[in-house]
């Protein structure tokens, strides 16, 4: 399974090289996509998607989507699917379609539920949905069931999953020693995680 992120406008990046992708977790604003996976290499397999992507880049979403879209119809190859499908829920995130954005992240987890890859990066943006809504709960509940089936081993990713549940109830619940302790989990549980050198791990670094 491939799928490829976007480059945001948000200033802090950390890139995750794991087998074919690249993960590249971001700084979670209104409108702003908290999670994608970035291809290591995928150019030239489809007209399609490289329109696609381009014109995601320069943050025309709608045409982007149209390409997308194509992608999908013409089956131009089966790797791209899962990716273009998601990227389209993406999309719907940056245009504040959350119905929209739904629909797309449970179409992935129907239509490509022999990836558990593919799944939880899924269910990462259900979770995004929900943080969005208000419903900060709902959001750690995604993440929870997703982590507790251990059906994705992708061990960068898990990290950050559990990272986004202390980032809710630091941010949104200003629940801070419950945040603390998901985030001593992290570097217990992650110790090589990338996701560790994020400014919330400060304080926690340098007890």
């Amino acid at each position: 399974m491939i799928i490829k992120g976007i480059e945001t406008k948000v200033l802090a990046y950390v890139f995750l090289l794991n087998a074919l992708v690249i993960n590249t977790i971001i700084a979670q604003g209104k409108n702003e996509i908290t999670i994608t996976i970035r291809s290591i290499s995928n150019a030239g397999l489809s007209i399609h998607f490289d329109n696609a992507e381009k014109l995601r880049k320069e943050f025309n979403f709608n045409e982007a989507i149209k390409e997308y879209e194509k992608v999908i119809k013409n089956k131009d190859n089966s790797n791209l699917l899962p990716e273009a499908t998601y990227n389209i829920g993406l999309c719907y995130t940056w245009l504040n379609d959350l119905v929209s954005a739904d629909f797309y992240f449970r179409k992935v987890i129907i239509e490509f539920a022999n990836d558990p890859v593919a799944v939880s990066f899924a269910h990462f943006g259900l979770s995004w949905i929900k943080v969005q809504q208000g419903k900060y709960y709902e959001a750690i509940e995604i993440i929870e069931n997703d982590l507790n089936k251990n059906e994705c081993k992708d061990y960068e990713h898990n990290a950050v999953m559990m990272f986004q549940i202390g980032k809710i109830h630091k941010k949104y619940l200003q629940n801070f020693s419950k945040a603390d302790a998901i985030f001593k989990n992290i570097i217990t549980t992650y110790p090589n995680s990338k996701i560790i050198k994020h400014p919330f791990f400060d304080h926690l670094r340098n007890k």
